[in-house]
């Protein structure tokens, strides 16, 4: 495209596609920190954190789990 044009529209041109590349290359750069930092966020969340996402259904399933031994011991000592 450059070679067929000549004086201002060249140098108007080549100064649109520098401004294009430059922009490009920067909306790259922030892409890639943003994945970065969410998959150091996921790492640290995996690995790091004491958080138990699904602490109310680990106690649930905790009574649950006493709730049946009792029942089991009950059938044992009535045989």
């Amino acid at each position: 495209m450059s070679e067929r044009l000549s004086g201002e529209d060249k140098t108007l041109f080549l100064d649109f596609c520098n401004a294009y590349g430059e922009l490009m290359g920067e909306s790259g750069l922030d892409s890639f920190l943003v994945g970065f930092r969410l998959g150091a966020k996921m790492i640290f969340d995996t690995f790091c954190s004491d958080d138990a996402p699904f602490e109310s259904y680990l106690k649930d399933l905790k009574i649950y789990s006493c709730v049946i031994q009792s029942i089991a011991i009950d059938e044992i000592v009535e045989d």
